[in-house]
């Protein structure tokens, strides 16, 4: 990806993450108006919400320009209408599947238009990737941790001791962040009651 490329998240909370350690511009694709919100909080180019519109909200929010890549962890038809917005030989990388649904694209997106469809699946790069590669990767990484410039929100750390009620707040939708367990000196990982 080229530095001032247009990129897609259907994942909208990659999508400020990206932009800010990168100079792609970014369009994020949520499922509620606060997610939109938060996007652009983050630092987000654009959100656009999901709805029977997509293709048509999409091309309004890039004003004229054509998608490179669409990142999509979620799967289903409405990749079909990223799709659309992508430019000729453009890519779709799909690394995940949260909808249970296969990424439907009309064939003659990839005949015609020439695009591809990708999959990614970080340990299947970790088992081949050389070790330099992958130690340079994480390197990075973590210098971005480190200067702040990258970081995920949290919404609550909950103590091991409290495990159902971060299993049930994991499960709902509308999170503001992160569900994370808290490992702190007082507790007992032997203890058969956690």
């Amino acid at each position: 990806m080229r530095p001032n490329g247009v990129l897609r998240f259907r994942s909208a909370d990659r999508n400020a993450v990206v932009r800010r350690i990168t100079l792609v511009r970014t369009t994020g694709v949520v499922r509620r108006e606060e997610a939109a919100e938060q996007v652009r909080q983050w630092g987000g180019d654009r959100a656009v919400l999901q709805g029977d519109n997509l293709h048509k909200d999409i091309e309004e929010a890039l004003d004229g320009k054509k998608l490179s890549l669409v990142l999509d962890m979620l799967g289903g038809t409405p990749v079909g209408e990223l799709a659309k917005s992508l430019k000729p030989g453009g890519s779709i990388v799909v690394y995940g599947l949260q909808s249970g649904q296969v990424p439907a694209i009309p064939p003659k997106e990839l005949i015609y238009r020439g695009l591809s469809l990708h999959g990614f699946w970080l340990i299947n790069w970790i088992r081949t990737a050389p070790r330099t590669e992958i130690e340079e990767i994480y390197q990075k990484l973590g210098d971005l941790i480190a200067d702040g410039s990258l970081s995920a929100a949290v919404e609550h750390a909950y103590p091991l001791g409290q495990f159902k009620e971060a299993f049930k707040q994991s499960l709902k939708s509308n999170r503001t962040g992160k569900i994370l367990f808290q490992l702190g000196a007082g507790e007992n990982l032997a203890d058969p009651g956690l």
